[in-house]
């Protein structure tokens, strides 16, 4: 059966051994405390609480959907016990920075792990193991936008101009990189490394495009 909690009402769960779907979304947890104890559980949404602590988990347990958003987790290895059944996982609004702990997530299908602190295309590498993934969100990290240069002149392309207002800073022409090539640039590199997506960042990645990245990037097809 399944368990809908909301508002401020958190009851002890570790008696539910049978629950198979629980959600406790809008609430104010910080720790998932007897979800252990849950060994039936397959689908688990706790987004908009201020959960730090999601350690609390065994790899006995079947869950096969988790949802995670708007929360304050910045360590996520304890996900790696649930590598043989984990196979929809949302994170965006969090403070993670490594993926680490994800590549043994086997089973895999989508991931949001959008709006974090990931900076370098190294953490979606980790992501190059888990085959069985096809559907990515991303956007809104660090590593998705130019990197700010400390120089501050000149004003004449259009869209660095606008991405300048955006982030209220004045940017040098000669010395960054137009936010409408990064993404664009960034998007091939991703694809390259993770040439079984069907869609990244919401936008379908047909076939065609994945190989027009690997080549582009010169790298070799994933193994």
């Amino acid at each position: 059966y399944q368990r809908r909690v909301h508002g401020n009402e958190i009851p002890s769960i570790s008696h539910l051994t049978y629950l198979r779907e629980l959600r406790m979304d809008h609430n104010s947890l910080t720790t998932l405390d007897g979800i252990s104890e849950l060994h039936h559980l397959t689908v688990l949404s706790v987004r908009h609480n201020h959960l730090q602590d999601i350690s609390d988990f065994n790899s006995n347990q079947p869950i096969r959907q988790m949802y995670l958003d708007n929360n304050e987790i910045s360590d996520i290895s304890k996900l790696s016990t649930l590598s043989s059944t984990l196979e929809e996982l949302t994170m965006n609004r969090n403070s993670i920075i490594s993926l680490s702990s994800l590549a043994q997530l086997s089973s895999l299908i989508k991931l949001d792990i959008s709006a974090n602190n990931i900076n370098n295309i190294e953490e979606i590498r980790h992501l190059k193991t888990t085959t069985s993934l096809t559907h990515l969100i991303m956007k809104d990290n660090p590593l998705c936008f130019p990197k700010i240069p400390e120089l501050i002149t000149s004003e004449q392309d259009t869209s660095i101009l606008a991405y300048s207002e955006r982030i209220k800073r004045p940017l040098a022409m000669s010395s960054v990189v137009d936010p409408v090539v990064h993404q664009s640039q960034l998007r091939m590199k991703v694809l390259a490394l993770l040439p079984h997506l069907q869609e990244l960042d919401l936008v379908s990645s047909p076939a065609e495009e994945r190989v027009r990245a690997m080549i582009h990037t010169k790298a070799p097809p994933a193994g």
